[in-house]
Order: structure tokens, then C-alpha cells, then sequence
């Protein structure tokens, strides 16, 4: 956990996207070389899966780093973050099996493509309410304590409300808040 809190801005962005983008076009690559677009359902769930637990690692282990500097105790609901921020990267070990189970089918030509998204479609959009849900609890829940652990006391929503806009994008908040983050933790890890 202590690595992610030490990573610079640029290895955390290369984690959730450079690395995810570099697997996929592995993926159509294996795809068009082999003729078997098989390559192309098994390679882009494991990008994006790799990208999503960089980002709930980095949620846990900031979020924790963050709780721990909490001196004063003046957010509560912190066993409520530990729920949110274990509930996105549980769903996405089982749906990351399940497509790679039906990756893996497919490439042996057993049953289509069609047969395992239409099983699977309802399961995954109402799972996904929940990862979205989850994953703004969390930054919205990591701003607040950020901004709490900066000034020693508790904000209101508008105090830092710019920085669970940076969390939500975070492919490109993540360069203004990881200095932050580092500047807090590394004199406490």
C-alpha cells in the first residue's frame, strides 16, 4: 500500500491508463494476427480491469492513509468507506472471471458471444449502479478528508467540492491530487 501512496502523478496515470491502453492493443493485435476476435474479449476486460483496481487500490490506500491522519476524528463514516471502497473491486474479480470463462469459450468455439452477453446483461447494468454509487461515495469521502487533513478542521461541500471534481476525473485529476496526497503521507508512512 505504501508504494501508491509514494507514486508520483505519472505512475498512477500510466497504472489506470497508459498500461490498460497497451494490453488492448495487444489484444486487437493477437486478434488480427491469429484471425480469432477472441483475443480482442479476453484482452479488453483485463485492461480495464487492470486500470479499475489500480483506481480502488489507490482509493484504499488513500483513503486509509487519509484516516489515519484524522487526528481529530471528525469524519465518521469511515466504516462505511471500507464497504464502498471493497464492494467495486469484488465485483470486479467476478465479473473479470465471468468474462474471461466466456473469453475462453468462445476462443474454443463452444457457444457465441451473443449467448453469454444476453445472460449476463441485466446482472452487469444493475451491478455497475453500484460499482458508480460506490466508487462516488469514495471520492467524494477521500475530498472531504483531504481537505479536512489540510486545514485541521471540517469543510463544508463547497470547500471541496473542486477536489471530488479532480477525484471523478480522475485520469486527469489525479496530477493535481496524488502531489497533495504525497506532500500529507510521506512524512506519516
Amino acid at each position: 500500500m505504501k508504494w501508491i501512496l509514494k507514486a508520483w502523478h505519472w505512475q498512477v496515470f500510466s497504472g489506470i491508463f497508459i498500461i490498460p491502453i497497451i494490453l488492448i492493443v495487444l489484444g486487437l493485435v493477437l486478434a488480427q494476427v491469429t484471425f480469432n476476435p477472441g483475443y480482442i474479449f479476453l484482452f479488453v476486460p483485463i485492461a480495464m480491469s487492470f486500470g479499475q483496481a489500480v483506481v480502488y487500490f489507490w482509493i484504499w490506500a488513500t483513503g486509509s492513509a487519509l484516516i489515519k491522519r484524522d487526528r481529530s476524528n471528525i469524519v465518521k463514516n469511515k466504516t462505511l468507506f471500507r464497504f464502498f471502497a471493497l464492494l467495486p473491486a469484488f465485483i470486479l474479480v467476478s465479473t473479470l472471471l465471468f468474462w474471461v470463462y466466456g473469453a475462453v469459450v468462445y476462443i474454443m468455439g463452444t457457444f457465441s458471444i451473443a449467448e453469454i452477453l444476453y445472460t449476463s446483461l441485466f446482472l452487469i447494468f444493475a451491478l455497475q449502479f453500484l460499482v458508480i454509487v460506490s466508487i462516488l461515495f469514495c471520492f467524494n469521502f477521500i475530498a472531504r478528508l483531504l481537505n479536512v487533513v489540510e486545514e485541521k478542521r471540517d469543510v463544508s461541500f463547497d470547500k471541496y467540492f473542486s477536489d471530488f471534481v479532480l477525484a471523478v476525473i480522475f485520469p486527469v485529476g489525479i496530477w493535481y491530487l496524488q502531489p497533495r496526497i504525497n506532500k500529507l503521507t510521506w512524512s506519516s508512512v
